[in-house]
């Protein structure tokens, strides 16, 4: 803020492309104002380009491509600046911006879909830089990912990521919080949905989510779907978990109108599922359908593969196996094309047992 007040009372200069990338940053992922803080990044990539100051352009980047244009921009297209950005700061010596732009560039690769194995090559790679580097800062929120989509890979995935991954006494509290998120999010994929629920409760405490980038979807749609799987089950009660469920709903749908690309197939899922335990199955199956098509047409696999499995899961509540085995097969197909060889293992063994019993 400081920079910013200055920069208005002095005037522009070259580190001012700097000073609003990171203010347009703070707008979208703390402040949820989301057109104001774009046209920031807009005005800061237009000083980068008027002054171009070389020196500069790595941390212009990193705030532009990793925290501003996700929010708004199809992901896709920020994957190659923020590669721009990291070879950049390795030149001009701008070290720490180089490695969160190429930790952000991560983030977004399995976002869009990237398979796991070619995700993994390029963060061992980048492990080596960091530790050689000493970028510890970077590293300790780059860990929960890499631990993250490690366990996706191994069959016994829940018990690996719990293991590689643990709180430390000197954690932050982003710190601490990153890494249930990653725990909640690896334990939503292999269906423990109870540990689910407990580390989507201890994220929202943590200084109510201090690190708010576009994956707040994604912890959006993993607390709600969880706790109607709870309600399903009768762990959980309908009165206090869809008003909620409701809300979250809202919120991705907010972030759809600016980023449809990342949040619209997670918006027909929890649609569906909402439509689903209210008892409007004809609705749900749609709304299921949609969401599979729509993460399919994007190239977004984990969404499809769970989209798909959470379809046959409901279609087979419905006693209608056959559409039920078609669905989980899909689903099995996709993660393993994915590259998540640990989930496609437990899902196949869901699938032995479920149409066994039948």
């Amino acid at each position: 803020m400081r920079m910013l007040q200055i920069t208005v009372k002095e005037g522009l200069c070259a580190i001012s492309s700097f000073v609003f990338s990171a203010w347009g940053g703070l707008l979208c992922s703390y402040g949820n104002e989301i057109e104001l803080g774009t046209k920031f990044g807009e005005l800061a990539l237009e000083l980068l380009h008027r002054f171009q100051p070389r020196e500069w352009l790595a941390r212009v980047y990193c705030g532009i491509y990793g925290l501003i244009n996700p929010w708004s921009k199809p992901e896709r297209s920020c994957c190659a600046p923020l590669s721009l950005a990291y070879n950049v700061g390795l030149e001009t010596g701008d070290i720490q911006y180089a490695m969160l732009s190429a930790q952000l560039r991560c983030f977004l690769l399995f976002d869009i879909g990237t398979p796991l194995p070619e995700l993994k090559r390029v963060m061992l790679t980048l492990e080596d830089e960091m530790v050689a580097t000493k970028q510890e800062g970077v590293l300790s929120i780059a860990k929960p990912f890499w631990y993250m989509i490690e366990a996706f890979m191994h069959e016994n995935g829940v018990e690996k990521f719990l293991h590689d991954e643990s709180t430390t006494s000197t954690d932050t509290p982003v710190q601490i919080c990153w890494k249930y998120f990653h725990a909640m999010f690896v334990t939503f994929t292999f269906c423990d949905f109870e540990r689910t629920s407990k580390y989507a409760n201890l994220v929202q405490n943590i200084v109510n989510f201090p690190y708010k980038d576009i994956n707040i979807s994604f912890y959006l749609l993993m607390s709600s779907l969880a706790d109607i799987e709870l309600v399903r089950r009768g762990n959980k009660s309908r009165r206090q978990v869809l008003p909620r469920a409701r809300r979250h709903l809202k919120k991705i749908e907010m972030i759809s109108r600016f980023s449809p690309n990342h949040s619209f197939g997670k918006q027909y899922l929890l649609k569906a599922e909402l439509a689903a335990i209210n008892g409007k199955h004809d609705v749900a199956f749609e709304l299921f359908v949609g969401a599979i098509g729509f993460s399919k047409g994007e190239g977004l696999l984990w969404e499809q593969a769970l989209g798909a499995e959470i379809c046959g899961r409901f279609m087979a509540s419905r006693n209608k196996m056959e559409e039920a085995k078609e669905y989980l097969e899909e689903a099995h197909s996709v993660y393993l094309a994915w590259g998540g060889v640990g989930k496609a293992t437990a899902l196949q063994k869901d699938i032995n047992r479920l149409f066994v019993v039948n």
